[in-house]
């Protein structure tokens, strides 16, 4: 395609095709060339605007970009490689405060991943805590763009309860009966917890972000057994009005038999506790079932087989919300949303769970892979901007290579 000496020459003709096209993560491939800026930056030639990249930290060659100006449904536009552009200060961050890592927007926390056991709600009563309090790998709080946090951790009604956390719950293994979500009692057999870092983006003009590995293991009787290995990343961007994060879980289970996901209610990679002192929580979903076309709203959520929830509540005055949408890939896509909602004052959790209506199997040293992005705001966000940002997610624009001939 290109060569080292032809990298001055470099245009990206990037296609919106059917999706209109702005506030939109973007990858593209430049590996065939070598004298490429750490950090490019590519000028559309119609509006001048600049399109900053920065390398995708596994995979060699693949620059991650950030396109903030819109490119309308079935046009497209050309950017040329800049040779004099400053380099954008870093607008994503990462900071590591001995406990957990905060992922950071412009200097505004966006999430917290815990690394140790959460230490901001410490167990106060006799006798040992529950197996919950020591469990690690779980991300709480997340903040919405002027600082409120989205997430509640350690609830009174369900004190097991994680701020943004995965696990399953009805499962057999060897023909017993194992429970990884409800982790309730000090001796409970489950646990999920870190295990080391994979890599880490402290800082980038598009995006930071980390990668973990999680163990989930179990304490039988003939000592403890790791089962599952899972990997978590996460990558913050800048967002349309907002922050946006990729959330990717990969879980392989490693045990010599395989794990039966039994059908349940609830249970899945990606849950959300949302905070007990919002008022007026409002809940919306795009369903996709044939007899349930369209947005449903409040209790109709629940079960719903969707590509998007969204979730708004208030304080103080002040409203803030969270979109979470599911990757059309996700097994079992469009998948069911299990939304508990425990009333006014009391909050409530909601997630994706693919194990509702039927059970599955976790084969060994099989990987399976779930991916969501997740959109977090101030004020409200309307179905028509959420359907658009999940479109964005499912459908990103085309981006085509081009060698301009002098």
């Amino acid at each position: 395609m290109g060569s080292a000496s032809q990298s001055d020459d470099l245009r990206l003709l990037i296609h919106a095709s059917d999706v209109d096209q702005g506030g939109s993560v973007i990858q593209v491939n430049l590996n065939d060339f070598e004298d490429l800026p750490k950090a490019p930056v590519f000028v559309n030639s119609l509006t001048g605007t600049a399109l900053h990249f920065q390398p995708h930290p596994e995979e060699e060659g693949i620059f991650l970009g950030y396109l903030k100006a819109s490119i309308p449904t079935g046009e497209s536009q050309t950017f040329y490689l800049s040779q004099n552009q400053p380099l954008k200060a870093a607008k994503m961050t990462l900071e590591d405060d001995g406990n957990g890592v905060i992922l950071q927007a412009s200097g505004q926390p966006l999430l917290r991943y815990n690394y140790r056991p959460f230490p901001g709600k410490p167990w106060e009563e006799s006798g040992k805590p529950p197996a919950a309090r020591l469990r690690s790998g779980n991300i709480h709080p997340v903040w919405s763009p002027s600082g409120q946090e989205l997430t509640e951790i350690f609830p009174e009604s369900l004190s097991h309860h994680l701020g943004l956390w995965g696990a399953w719950v009805k499962t057999r293994y060897k023909d017993q009966r194992f429970d990884f979500w409800n982790l309730k009692e000090a001796d409970a057999t489950e646990s999920i917890s870190f295990r080391n870092w994979i890599w880490q983006v402290t800082s980038g003009p598009v995006m930071a972000g980390f990668k973990t590995a999680h163990v989930w293991a179990l304490d039988l009787p003939d000592g403890r057994e790791r089962v599952m290995e899972e990997i978590l990343e996460v990558m913050g961007y800048p967002g349309p009005g907002g922050v946006l994060f990729d959330y990717v879980v990969e879980q392989t289970w490693v045990a010599d038999s395989p794990l039966e996901l039994l059908k349940h209610t609830y249970g899945g990679t990606l849950a959300w506790r949302y905070p007990s002192d919002w008022i007026e929580t409002r809940h919306l979903a795009a369903a996709v079932e044939d007899s349930k076309q369209g947005v449903l709203t409040g209790p109709a959520v629940d079960a719903a087989h969707a590509r998007w929830f969204r979730v708004e509540g208030a304080r103080d005055g002040r409203a803030a919300g969270f979109l979470v949408m599911s990757h059309p890939e996700n097994f079992r896509h469009p998948e069911s949303v299990r939304m508990r909602h425990d009333g006014p004052g009391q909050g409530g959790y909601i997630h994706f769970t693919p194990i509702r209506e039927t059970s599955a199997t976790l084969e060994t040293a099989v990987k399976r892979t779930f991916r969501y992005r997740v959109f977090v705001y101030d004020q409200t966000l309307s179905p028509a901007e959420a359907e658009s940002l999940w479109q964005q997610y499912a459908n990103p624009p085309q981006i085509e290579l081009l060698i301009h001939e002098k």
